[in-house]
């Protein structure tokens, strides 16, 4: 047996002591899926070499840098609740360096190769693949988290389809793996379920809104986007440096889509009716008019704000969706410098008398990642939904 496979076959061979007691059913259904069988996927993991940007790079970088500049420009003359908290100032300093400079080469060379940065970016995991790739024991554990996140989804989540249903575009020389020759990412597994699950929502609407916070790339609004029946709207609010990312990927994935950028126009109702793709800085969600979005979209992020940013983020959502989706820690709560400590996953609550919450359960992404079933993982996944409007007798 191969050392990538052992270790999998190790690692459910520890969850089967450790959950004896909890039932045999709930066990053997736990480890028979995460054990995987050996010889099942041929994985090559491919961490590619930098690329150089070409002519088509440059001429949307500059069009992105236009956009980065007045969006940085909005956030120091803003209101400051917008800003990055002290979690993420730092990596914006450090790895978006080549944003800041004004030099289009740079800027362009950064983007081009985005998906594949050593530097940590915290919208991919191009560092942690950097870093696993580099000796035969760490390859060898990204071997089987790619055969157990395969897997799972073919078991679970594939519905007949191959695995080239979680691939994607690799715009930014992303990293990831081939399994059995088909290149997919370390996110794409759980991007591709939620994307397949929320595309249900709304797929009756005929030209459906999404907006997202904090969306990274929008890798899960990509997956979505394949399950859409109908022509769709995106709009994306981000610190001024992963939406340039978003931007440029979404700019070359789909180049005929007609796309807005930070003060190119207006965010209002003519805008969604106009364009395809919108990436905004984040004050402009209060430019969003009311009830004009179908679904709104939040992973990961809001418990890197500070209180008073998540909390003024949850009351435009409530002000502009029907539905509102988002996975965030439960009990966890991040420290900034200041002394202020984070919400948590409940505390971003919709208000009761015109939400209704429809979904609470905890995501089993890490667990499959990993291997282990972790007692302490509490990363929750809330979907809410606007209450029809009563109607009164006379």
């Amino acid at each position: 047996m191969n050392f990538k496979y052992s270790l999998a076959h190790i690692s459910a061979r520890v969850i089967r002591s450790g959950l004896g007691a909890v039932g045999k059913n709930f066990c053997e259904e736990v480890i028979r899926h995460l054990a995987v069988p050996p010889g099942q996927f041929e994985i090559e993991i491919d961490v590619p070499p930098m690329v150089e940007p070409d002519d088509d790079d440059l001429r949307i970088t500059e069009r992105i840098l236009n956009a980065f500049r007045r969006a940085k420009e909005a956030q120091r003359e803003g209101d400051p609740v917008y800003g990055p908290s002290t979690l993420w100032q730092g990596q914006l300093d450090n790895a978006y360096s080549s944003l800041s400079t004004g030099n289009v080469e740079e800027a362009a060379y950064f983007l081009a190769n985005f998906g594949n940065w050593k530097k940590y970016t915290g919208i991919e995991n191009s560092e942690m693949m950097h870093q696993l790739s580099g000796n035969r024991f760490t390859r060898d554990n990204l071997h089987a988290m790619f055969a157990r996140l395969s897997n799972h989804w073919l078991v679970h989540e594939s519905a007949g389809r191959g695995l080239e249903a979680l691939s994607y575009p690799r715009h930014g020389n992303q990293s990831g793996a081939l399994v059995n020759g088909t290149f997919i990412g370390i996110g794409s597994v759980f991007c591709e379920h939620y994307g397949t699950a929320l595309s249900r929502l709304i797929d009756d609407v005929s030209h459906p809104v999404i907006a997202e916070i904090g969306g990274g790339w929008a890798k899960v609004m990509y997956f979505m986007s394949r399950q859409l029946k109908n022509d769709f709207r995106y709009i994306d609010f981000d610190l001024p440096e992963p939406l340039s990312c978003a931007a440029y990927y979404w700019l070359k994935t789909f180049p005929d889509r007609p796309t807005l950028l930070f003060g190119e126009g207006e965010l209002n109702a003519e805008a969604l009716r106009k364009y395809g793709q919108i990436f905004m800085p984040p004050s402009q969600i209060e430019t969003l008019p009311d009830r004009s979005v179908n679904l709104f979209l939040n992973k990961n992020s809001l418990g890197e704000m500070s209180p008073v940013t998540a909390r003024r983020y949850v009351e435009h959502v409530a002000r502009t969706t029907d539905f509102f989706w988002h996975v965030n820690h439960e009990f966890f709560r991040n420290r900034f410098d200041d002394g202020s400590e984070s919400l948590v996953a409940g505390e971003y609550a919709l208000p009761a008398e015109q939400f209704q919450l429809l979904q609470r359960n905890l995501d089993w992404g890490a667990t499959v990642l990993t291997g282990n079933y972790l007692p302490n993982e509490e990363i929750y996944i809330y979907l809410y939904r606007r209450r029809p409007v009563a109607l009164t007798g006379a």
